[in-house]
């Protein structure tokens, strides 16, 4: 399963607590190996991402973020964490 920016910090709220230490993943799509397929979820008003691959290239790996919170549960990074690497 995969988040996009706009649903990633839903995700991380839904599934994880600020215990769990949950890492973001910031992937180059080009980068992976793989079929990546939208699916609507209906309980979420959401299209997710799915990548249908067994393994992800570790090239395709731009940056791992720690999730950051606050009392209210996880919040958005910087913009700039979604921006392609140079």
């Amino acid at each position: 399963h995969l988040s996009t920016e706009e649903t990633y910090v839903e995700s991380a709220n839904r599934y994880f607590q600020p215990a769990d230490c949950p890492l973001a993943l910031i992937l180059n799509p080009a980068m992976l190996k793989g079929d990546i397929r939208w699916v609507d979820v209906a309980s979420r008003g959401a299209r997710f991402p799915h990548l249908y691959a067994s393994t992800i290239e570790i090239g395709a790996v731009q940056s791992v973020v720690p999730l950051e919170n606050n009392s209210e549960g996880f919040v958005p990074g910087p913009p700039e964490l979604f921006q392609p690497a140079t």
